[in-house]
């Protein structure tokens, strides 16, 4: 009936199995080590390369255009790696002082403002 998600190894609509990251691998059985492997795959994901995707820079200095129609991943410290939803930004918000550092992002479900802090761009080429 649901076809498993060939990155985590089951369907999407599943509920999370529970953290495994602080049991010890002799512990636990075949499949529980498969999903602590699991686990520690996609913290990795979200510590290393979603980070690398945000390159932090001080504010007086804009390294990349941002423009509308920009496709990012929303971040949430405390949502799980599959959680993140993904947008599009239809709004840039300046400040007082003229510097955009807030967007309006059209998610899936509704659009949300969020400060660029915790957008993160995707490396889209589009043509």
């Amino acid at each position: 009936m649901f076809e498993p998600h060939f990155l985590i190894g089951r369907p999407l609509m599943f509920v999370p199995y529970p953290p495994l990251q602080d049991v010890n691998i002799n512990r636990l059985q075949r499949f529980q080590r498969i999903e602590k492997l699991r686990q520690h795959f996609w913290s990795r994901y979200t510590h290393e390369y979603i980070h690398q995707l945000q390159q932090k820079q001080k504010w007086h200095v804009s390294s990349a255009k941002l423009e509308i129609g920009d496709i990012v991943l929303v971040g949430n410290a405390s949502s799980p790696p599959l959680l993140l939803s993904m947008g599009r930004k239809i709004k840039l918000m300046k400040g007082s002082d003229g510097v955009c550092r807030v967007a309006e992002v059209q998610t899936k479900r509704r659009p949300i403002i969020r400060s660029f802090n915790n957008l993160c761009p995707l490396p889209v080429n589009q043509s």
